[in-house]
């Protein structure tokens, strides 16, 4: 019954371990992603369908927002987090994705995902949440109790809202889980400026099937993902790769038979993370 409880309640454990077959030095793209965040604040983890760019995504920002960082953690940590950002296409995709990682599968008990429940976890995790209105299953916020002892919101919001709906706020996370459109980028980036306080961080986690668009655009040398991840005159930025080749979960068998039902125009897409 304790192992129960524990696999329900805590699956943030199951994440990047140190051993087995899907051990944390196994994904060295995600690692190189996560240590980026020490020295750059706007990030785009970029790759191939499948690969884990929003779980990865989800799993830094849990760390973030309860100050649970592993002892195996090299990347950014906040001094104080109070307000997170997590946007994405739409309500019903933010539903079937990234809040099954983050907050457990539709249907089931709020805490059931990579994000504990406070009750569960000393303390620390989700406190309270609320409906997102629209969409139903959805959830649109939560209060989280910090390991430092205050209070992080997490708000959802979605590129089907106005750019108004964007505006005035403070934000010291922002999670873009799929590419925004550019009037959005521009108006979160805004809402991460430091005001003489600890400046907000960005985190983009998309597959670039829209092309060469003026976001991709922003984090490429010459036309090109530059192999390094430096963007040229640009230091707060950084962007990391990662193909099919870069994961151990992907079988030989299943990228072969999923290979022969993607057009080959959209094929370095969705297997290597090159826009096309």
């Amino acid at each position: 019954e304790a192992l129960e409880e524990k696999q329900k309640y805590h699956k943030l454990d199951t994440f990047f371990p140190s051993t087995g077959p899907f051990s944390r030095d196994k994904y060295k793209k995600h690692l190189e992603f996560f240590k980026a965040g020490k020295d750059h604040r706007f990030r785009l983890f970029v790759g191939a369908n499948r690969v884990g760019k929003s779980a990865s995504g989800g799993v830094e920002g849990v760390y973030h927002i309860t100050g649970q960082y592993p002892s195996c953690w090299d990347g950014y940590e906040y001094k104080k987090i109070r307000t997170v950002w997590i946007i994405c296409e739409s309500g019903a995709l933010w539903r079937d994705s990234l809040q099954k990682h983050i907050f457990g599968e539709p249907g089931e008990e709020v805490g059931t995902g990579i994000l504990p429940l406070a009750s569960k976890n000393n303390g620390i995790g989700i406190i309270q949440y609320s409906a997102l209105p629209g969409t139903p299953g959805g959830v649109g916020s939560a209060v989280i109790k910090h390991k430092k002892g205050h209070n992080v919101s997490i708000i959802v919001k979605t590129y089907e809202m106005a750019r108004e709906q964007f505006q005035a706020a403070k934000v010291d996370l922002i999670i873009f889980d799929e590419e925004p459109p550019e009037h959005i980028y521009t108006e979160c980036m805004l809402r991460l400026m430091g005001a003489g306080k600890e400046p907000g961080r960005s985190m983009m986690l998309f597959t670039p099937i829209k092309g060469y668009s003026n976001i991709t655009m922003k984090f490429m040398v010459d036309g090109k993902f530059p192999d390094s991840g430096l963007i040229t005159g640009e230091p707060e930025k950084h962007v990391t790769v990662v193909g099919w080749d870069d994961v151990p979960h992907l079988s030989e068998e299943d990228k072969a038979a999923m290979l022969l039902e993607i057009p080959p125009q959209e094929r370095d897409c969705r297997t290597k993370g090159i826009p096309t």
